[in-house]
């Protein structure tokens, strides 16, 4: 029987230049560790990363696809996606009279 597992993270909507953590809850049943990662994360710095979890900036607004692979040592993977909406950042102005 394969083992039994879930792939997923958790992440939160975000305004341009936010900071953001991503946190990997990646779970698997039986003797099939350490598990590898591999996130791929569209507009932000850093853009990928092998670590477990991770702390983002997003750099643009619009969509950002947050992919995060995780694979045993016997080669098994699974992916996840996220799709993210990153919000702009007002332009603040103001006129006065002369």
């Amino acid at each position: 029987m394969p083992p039994s597992k879930s792939n997923d993270f958790q992440a939160y909507q975000v305004c341009q230049g936010d900071t953001l953590p991503l946190v990997n809850t990646t779970s698997l049943a039986g003797p099939y560790q350490p598990l590898t990662y591999a996130w791929d994360i569209q507009n932000a710095t850093p853009s990928t990363s092998t670590d477990s979890s991770l702390t983002v900036t997003f750099n643009a607004s619009g969509p950002s696809l947050i992919t995060l692979i995780a694979t045993t040592p016997q080669g098994c993977a699974d992916t996840t996606q996220a799709l993210l909406s990153i919000r702009p950042l007002p332009v603040a102005s103001f006129s006065a009279p002369p």
